[in-house]
Formats: structure tokens, C-alpha cells, sequence
């Protein structure tokens, strides 16, 4: 699987580790990347995770039918998201699934509340300096929100182009 903004690797670590799954993280801060290294040579998990050094829209050499793609709270810091998005899908295998979450305001008004709370200037400082607020997605005419499906057509096992990276590590 692909952890894009993988950051400290918290998300990396835990999927390796307890997940068993082959994971690459991808930051590009060489500071996170020789930190997320180092814990999983402490935790014997250096053969499940791989961490690129690069801004995401330039990687190169990225795995490619992966079962899964995660942009945890780093959209924000990405212009360009329909290539972003486009790029990643490209890495999945058919039936590959991808999980975005990212901090966002429904309104001004909830944003105004929080920028009041002591304490949150870290939002907009620290993290990604800057927080957009909400607006509504759009859709085409005629189109519709879609749930993930598990109808026939998409998988949530064993891909046909090869067995899954993740799956659950049997407690001893």
C-alpha cells in the first residue's frame, strides 16, 4: 500500500506492523523519512517499509497495483489534487480502494469559532499554514453520490493480478 504524506509515519508503522502489510510512505522531508527508518529497524519491520523522499506529484519508481492509497492531512498542502488524484489511482490494481481525510471547516462561522479557541494557532502556523474552509463538493448534472461497492465488478480480496500486500497478522 501507498501512505501519501506519510509524515512521522504513525499510519506506516501501524500497517506494517500490525497489519502486515508492505507499505510506502512517501514525505518529502528527509527528517520523517530517516525518523519513520529508524523505528521500523527498532520494531524488525524494515523489509515491510519503504519511505520516498519526495513531494508526491514528482515521485518516480512508486509501486504500482497496490490494494490501497491513503491521503491523510496532506491534501491541503497539494495544488494541484485532480493530477494528485489521477496519479494515485493509477498506482492501485483493479479493485484497489483509496481513503482520503483531511481538516476542514463545514463553515466560516465554525472556522471563526475555532480560530478563537487558545491553543489552535498550531492549525494554521505549524501544520499547513493554512486551513481552507468547506464548501460543498459539486456535481455534474445527472451524476450521483456513490457508496465503496461490493457488488460484483469490485474486489475487496485476493486481486486476479496477484495476492494482497495487507491482511490480518495472526495473534500468536
Amino acid at each position: 500500500m501507498l501512505d501519501i504524506g506519510s509524515g512521522w509515519g504513525a499510519l506506516v508503522l501501524h500497517l506494517a506492523g500490525v497489519r502486515g502489510c508492505d507499505v510506502t510512505g512517501i514525505s518529502p522531508a528527509p527528517r520523517q523519512r530517516e525518523f519513520v527508518e529508524k523505528r521500523a529497524r527498532q520494531r524488525g519491520l524494515s523489509s515491510r517499509v519503504r519511505i520516498v523522499t519526495s513531494p508526491f506529484e514528482e515521485a518516480a519508481d512508486l509501486p504500482r497495483g497496490i490494494d490501497a492509497v491513503t491521503v491523510l492531512g496532506s491534501v491541503v498542502h497539494m495544488p494541484d489534487l485532480p493530477a494528485v488524484f489521477a496519479k494515485a489511482r493509477g498506482l492501485l490494481r483493479r479493485g484497489g480502494r483509496m481513503y482520503v481525510s483531511e481538516t476542514c471547516f463545514r463553515n466560516r462561522a465554525l472556522r471563526a469559532r475555532f480560530d478563537r479557541v487558545e491553543g489552535t494557532d498550531f492549525v494554521r502556523e505549524a501544520s499547513s499554514g493554512h486551513c481552507p474552509s468547506w464548501s460543498p463538493p459539486r456535481r455534474t448534472p445527472g451524476s450521483r453520490w456513490r457508496r465503496p461497492s461490493t457488488s460484483p465488478g469490485t474486489t475487496t480480496g485476493p486481486s486476479s493480478s496477484g495476492p494482497r500486500t495487507c491482511g490480518p497478522t495472526p495473534r500468536p
